[in-house]
């Protein structure tokens, strides 16, 4: 649905209170955290925006967050100036709930409502009718009309529109001019209700669960492109879902997705790319304006894994609990003193460079280990299936970006910046190939295993990932010897969500539970700089 007229053409409004803001390691920390709150409040709740307040001292803020980004107000002195916050406060406090950021659309359903959907049947023309209406904006997407696997299947969805029938909409992008001096993009609020229940990734219980949801969302990546010219270009942990009904696992989350036809355009956002930092791939994160590529998605499901090596196995930065019983609190605690791995995870996953236009870049620490076909991770059990997906893995890293021709990339090139406990068995399964039990052809060079090619250089430089083919038989490998007691050397390095309270760690995950769905899983101290 078309935006309303009103805002159909977005303007740039001058920014000045972000000039005032306090340049410290401290104020940056605090001012994280407080998004973070933000985050948690609209994960949780049925909300356009959220407004909030900051005090430091005798300096408060008004803070109005959304989806797009977030707008503030110039400092206020509570002590030479407190009207005008009693004024600020008298007028939010009289707001109805609409103006407030609750989404009127969302109600709790009455008996009548109910006793309703318990009369529902199938055989009801009328009721079919309406449900076929509620698809109209999915059913054709090339998506689903072209039979992709292994992603959710939708029942309902569309355009979400207020009480004046008109879509709601982001209003923060017209404050954020970002370097370009282009507008950020206005999203709109879409809901999509889907078939299958799906818990996120990193609630897998051990390495063969890991690996099947991977391979099963990597099928749905590869059918999305080769049936429907879609890329999804948002891979990350919290996108790959397990079905809870079935043994299975979908791809989800497909909001940021491109199609084919439009890859010779340049990224319209306002860091020149989509998706989340901490798997975006090394050339994306250097080359921030090129136009995205399968092998791009492909790489961040590497990354995906690796993650998930780092949070919950055994490597030479995991948290000793010292014979401490492996209790939340506990890990906590031991989490929280463990600074190596909060320093291993930032410098790898989340560095970020400013540089001379205002962009950010990172990805140097990734193409280091890719360039040297090495893992950075250093597994404990060096021989278990984890440990040799990731070394295999980066082997394929390593033979594509030697084929990559970084001399046509110039052009997208950025300025430079400115100056344990012990192992448990296996779960024994009957594993079969998810490939073949989803008739999934690959290239047969793509079949063969791999042999170690850890120290010699590639001979044959191939862009190996610019196909699914490779990463998916290794994956689909990875995931059968992981259930096969034969391959697996009877025992899996799968320990504890050890990011679980790390104190200067930024992850995608829960504080409380370690098990779904926040923007951190970190405990921070207190901060009352701004």
């Amino acid at each position: 649905m078309a935006p309303p007229a009103a805002v159909q053409e977005e303007k740039i409004i001058p920014r000045s209170a972000a000039e005032s803001l306090h340049k410290s390691d401290n104020g940056n920390k605090a001012r994280a955290q407080h998004a973070k709150y933000a985050a948690q409040i609209m994960l949780r709740q049925h909300r356009l925006h959220v407004i909030s307040f900051y005090i430091s001292g005798e300096w408060i803020r008004a803070f109005r967050w959304d989806q797009a980004g977030c707008v503030m107000t110039d400092a206020v002195n509570l002590v030479d100036n407190p009207d005008d916050f009693y004024d600020l406060l008298y007028c939010l406090g009289n707001l109805p709930d609409r103006l407030s950021g609750y989404d009127e659309t969302v109600t709790r359903a009455s008996e009548n409502d109910i006793r309703l959907l318990r009369d529902y049947t199938s055989e009801n023309d009328d009721l079919q009718r309406a449900r076929s209406d509620m698809l109209e904006n999915t059913r054709f997407h090339p998506i689903y009309k072209n039979g992709v696997r292994c992603i959710a299947t939708p029942i309902a969805g569309g355009d979400v529109c207020g009480m004046l029938r008109s879509p709601q909409y982001t209003k923060a992008q017209r404050y954020l001019a970002p370097p370009s001096k282009q507008p950020a993009l206005m999203r709109i609020h879409t809901r999509l209700v889907v078939k299958e229940v799906g818990k996120p990734l990193e609630a897998y219980v051990d390495t063969v669960q890991l690996f099947e949801a991977c391979t099963y969302a990597v099928i749905g990546h590869m059918e999305a492109w080769d049936k429907a010219g879609i890329l999804h270009r948002d891979i990350s942990a919290n996108n790959i879902m397990i079905n809870v009904r079935e043994n299975e696992a979908f791809l989800n989350d497909w909001d940021l997705c491109k199609y084919k036809e439009d890859f010779g355009n340049r990224a319209r956002e306002k860091a020149g790319f989509s998706g989340t930092w901490a798997y975006l791939s090394a050339l994306t994160l250097t080359h921030p304006t090129k136009p995205p590529e399968v092998a791009d998605d492909l790489e961040s499901f590497i990354y995906v894994i690796l993650m998930m090596a780092y949070r919950f196995h055994q490597h030479t930065y995991s948290t000793n609990l010292n014979d401490l019983e492996c209790t939340p609190k506990n890990i906590k605690c031991a989490n929280y003193e463990n600074k190596p791995l909060a320093l291993q995870i930032n410098k790898f996953f989340y560095e970020q460079l400013r540089c001379t236009d205002g962009r950010y870049i990172g990805g140097k620490e990734k193409l280091v280990f890719i360039e040297n076909g090495k893992p950075p991770i250093c597994l404990l059990n060096e021989d278990s299936v984890l440990a040799r997906f990731l070394r295999d893995a980066y082997v394929l890293l390593r033979e594509h970006y030697s084929a990559v021709d970084f001399e046509a990339l110039k052009p997208h090139f950025v300025g430079a910046p400115f100056s344990p406990k012990e192992m448990r068995q296996f779960r024994p399964r009957a594993t079969s190939s998810i490939v073949h039990k989803l008739a999934v052809n690959l290239r047969p060079q793509a079949v063969q295993p791999r042999k170690q090619k850890q120290a010699e250089k590639v001979t044959e430089s191939k862009r190996v990932l610019d196909t699914h083919d490779e990463l998916l038989a290794l994956l689909d490998q990875a995931a059968t010897e992981a259930g096969d007691n034969v391959h697996a050397y009877g025992k899996d390095d799968y320990l504890f969500d050890q990011f679980l309270g790390l104190g200067d760690v930024v992850v995608q995950g829960t504080a409380d539970t370690g098990q779904q769905k926040t923007m951190s899983s970190s405990l921070k101290r207190p901060n009352t700089s701004s």
